[in-house]
């Protein structure tokens, strides 16, 4: 007989019987079951099911009473996970983190990640954060969740950090093509009170910590927005001297066919010398210490000073007086080069022997012009203020007036002493006053007007150096984006608040700071994300998320995990980022 044959008359048999009602009594508690009769086709024998009904109540009504409602499991942050794990995705960060890394390290990094972006506390809170968001469902891990689990992942990602992070450079850069792009690279300061971490140096601090640090070189891509690359320095190591690394880098990542734009703060000989040499592609500013240089290029076009409309121009609805130029570069001619605060003796020459031609835009910004202008006369009149106050008389001795001092070194001495006495009081601005000591003895405070002079007609301007001929309304708006860039920059040190460094191991550190090069990844990205949807200024990274982990998530045993309302100001943010939520996520 075959199987269509069995089930067949085993219906037909089953309409043979008429289903009963049974009370079983189970731990004394009296249901009601349907009992239904049937006989086995291949065994031939009756056999019987039960189906569950309930228990009869007092109006004798049978009602179920074993059957439970969903339970309630718990509730946790939802809608600042989804952003954060949505913004992953777009990135392909996760993807190209498993061609690197295991996936259970990856879901620790991106576990990390997310937990320094939405809370950013220290370790020892991690597991309780777990508890109320949703992260753990996009990116589980078998171990547990402890501050101390945690330090190690850290320190065997910093152990690992000459394999699998270069491996993530490597895989990042190619992810985003970067021939012709322009590379932005700035160096920042990240301090730490530990006294074991190897990295860590005094220096000059650019967030004016006076505890040591360690110094991120980061290179972005400015036409995607994005951190393609970091590297540490110690602490005590300066701008201008991480160059030579930062290219030789470079070279071992495959990164070609590129302009490198970077800030004053890089400008040195050895610097520009080795860019030269290594025919990079740049675009550099001249600062005010390289004092030779400036000034040829100054006078060469001096007429951007008379802010003539022939000079004027217009970049992004901000005006501007330009003028390029050249200037050639014959060996004997490097000392034009030299900056006055360059400490590093350099052996770096030119090797060509043909002239090497260098071209520049010197830019006039009026209104930065006026703002400068301002700022400096304010606090050239408080200085002047401190110094009329100062009874100079109890610094002048009875044998210090101009008949008595005979000598050229009396004089100088005697000068020395009071410019280190206005020093005292006012820093700097004391090299724009002097003392003149009347034959009586009375001093005057006056001006130094020829400085002064000589000081204010600089302000506004900037020359930009640049390895290629000159257009000048494309150098101005390449360095601009500069500017952008850096103001994001900023805006991510700022997010990254759970500063100094809390980490007492070198490798711990190493892995923290990859935790933070990918935090940076993500924050510049939706960053660029809030100004393409013209998101309010008001709101910054930590808003976003702190809005959106009101959005919760409500998982119930067996049913649908169901978000609640969502509100107007959660609705219009998502859309601006072009992030959409399903409303029902099933089990």
């Amino acid at each position: 007989m075959n199987t269509k044959r069995i089930y067949s008359k085993r219906k037909e048999l089953q309409q043979n019987f008429t289903p009963f009602k049974r009370t079983k009594v189970i731990n004394g508690h009296e249901y009601i079951y349907e009992i239904t009769l049937y006989r086995d086709p291949i065994t031939k024998k009756i056999k019987q099911k039960s189906k569950y009904l309930g228990k009869q109540n007092n109006s004798n009504e049978v009602v179920k009473v074993r059957e439970k409602l969903p339970t309630l499991k718990h509730v946790v942050s939802y809608g600042d996970s989804y952003l954060f794990n949505a913004l992953v995705s777009e990135l392909g960060i996760d993807k190209i983190l498993k061609q690197c890394f295991t996936e259970e390290e990856t879901n620790w990094i991106l576990l990390l990640t997310g937990y320094k972006l939405l809370h950013n506390g220290s370790l020892e809170r991690l597991s309780s954060f777990m508890e109320t968001s949703d992260l753990f469902s996009y990116y589980p891990v078998s171990t547990c969740m402890s501050s101390q689990q945690a330090s190690r992942i850290l320190e065997r990602l910093g152990e690992d950090n000459s394999e699998s992070i270069p491996h993530f450079y490597y895989k990042w850069i190619q992810h985003h093509p970067i021939k012709g792009d322009n590379l932005l690279f700035d160096l920042t300061s990240f301090s730490s009170k530990s006294k074991q971490i190897e990295l860590l140096e005094n220096g000059y601090n650019k967030d004016h910590l006076p505890i040591p640090q360690v110094n991120l070189g980061l290179l972005v891509n400015e036409n995607l927005k994005l951190p393609l690359y970091y590297k540490l320095y110690p602490g005590s190591i300066k701008d201008m001297t991480t160059i030579d690394n930062m290219m030789e880098d470079l070279r071992c990542l495959n990164i070609k066919d590129i302009t490198l734009i970077m800030d004053r703060g890089f400008y040195s000989k050895a610097n520009l010398l080795s860019l030269i040499d290594h025919k990079h592609d740049f675009i550099l500013p001249i600062p005010l210490t390289s004092k030779s240089l400036y000034e040829e290029i100054v006078n060469k076009s001096s007429s951007v000073l008379n802010q003539s409309p022939s000079d004027l121009i217009h970049i992004e609805e901000r005006q501007y007086y330009a003028v390029k130029g050249s200037i050639t570069l014959n060996s004997e001619d490097e000392e034009i080069l030299n900056d006055d605060e360059e400490t590093i003796q350099s052996t770096i020459s030119l090797h060509s022997s043909e002239p090497v031609i260098l071209n520049y835009v010197l830019s006039l910004d009026p209104v930065k012009r006026e703002e400068e202008r301002f700022e400096f006369f304010k606090r050239l009149n408080e200085a002047e203020i401190i110094l009329k106050q100062v009874n100079w008389n109890k610094y002048i001795q009875p044998n210090e007036t101009l008949t008595l001092l005979k000598t050229k070194k009396q004089i100088k001495e005697f000068n020395d002493k009071l410019k280190q006495v206005m020093k005292n009081k006012v820093g700097s601005c004391s090299k724009y006053f002097k003392l003149d000591i009347e034959p009586d003895g009375t001093p005057i405070l006056n001006k130094r007007n020829d400085i002064i002079e000589n000081h204010t007609r600089l302000f506004g301007l900037m020359i930009l150096l640049s390895s290629k001929p000159i257009v000048i309304e494309s150098v101005l708006r390449r360095y601009r984006s500069r500017d952008l860039v850096e103001s994001m920059f900023d805006s991510v040190k700022n997010e990254l608040s759970g500063l100094p460094i809390r980490a007492h191991k070198t490798n711990t550190m190493k892995g923290q700071f990859f935790i933070i090069f990918i935090a940076m990844i993500i924050q510049f990205y939706l960053l660029d994300k809030m100004k393409k949807g013209d998101i309010n200024r008001k709101y910054s990274i930590s808003d976003i998320f702190f809005e959106l982990q009101k959005l919760k998530k409500t998982i119930w045993y067996g049913k649908d995990k169901i978000i609640n309302e969502i509100t107007k100001t959660q609705q219009l943010l998502l859309e601006a980022l072009q992030i959409f939520l399903p409303k029902v996520m099933r089990s």
